[in-house]
């Protein structure tokens, strides 16, 4: 089994990225929001294989909490790999707690291939799951600081996409930035 895959995107697609862990080695690895990586990044994913009888695909996640949503995901009865990467695509994990605790499963129709009868299948069997096992308070949340400077950035005339791909390049790469406004001026110091 890969637990964990690090090295640089050679190309994305609509569902996945292909990396180079090693030189001449081209892995296709399923990811949520692949537009949000840029070819030649390097990058370290949590990764879980899913061997089928005729398949076996590479799934990986930005952080350990990704990789144990979306196992919980695939727990529940008649979501395979390709609906738990579309929520995980469609929501941050911050939004889905809220969404799960909040009670409002219609949300998660928002994702593709999901509607109102299997949101709500989703919903009731996570607020379940999540009532003990996994609080909203363990999650790793956003510095308000980054949410603020991807406001700055979008007002700057950054696209979204663009704008919370550099921001999560700039977390990957440690920056010690505690304000919004050292964190534009961080991202406006890469884009030179």
């Amino acid at each position: 089994m890969i637990k964990q895959l690090q090295g640089t995107i050679l190309s994305t697609a609509d569902q996945y990225v292909v990396i180079e862990p090693v030189t001449g080695i081209g892995l296709q690895v399923f990811v949520p929001s692949p537009d949000e990586y840029t070819t030649g990044e390097s990058v370290r994913l949590h990764t879980i294989m899913i061997v089928r009888e005729n398949n076996i695909s590479l799934y990986g996640f930005p952080s350990e909490q990704h990789e144990k949503v979306f196992n919980t995901l695939l727990s529940i009865p008649k979501v395979g790999a390709k609906m738990a990467l579309g929520i995980l695509s469609s929501f941050s994990l911050q939004d889905l707690f809220q969404i799960v605790s909040e009670g409002v499963p219609e949300s998660l129709s928002k994702a593709p291939g999901i509607g109102i009868t299997t949101a709500k299948k989703i919903h009731l069997y996570l607020s379940e799951k999540w009532k003990n096992e996994m609080p909203m308070k363990d999650l790793e949340k956003e510095p308000s600081c980054y949410e603020e400077a991807h406001e700055l950035l979008l007002e700057m005339g950054l696209s979204p996409i663009e704008s919370k791909t550099i921001l999560r390049k700039l977390r990957m790469q440690g920056n010690t930035a505690s304000t919004a406004e050292e964190i534009v001026r961080e991202v406006l110091k890469a884009r030179q």
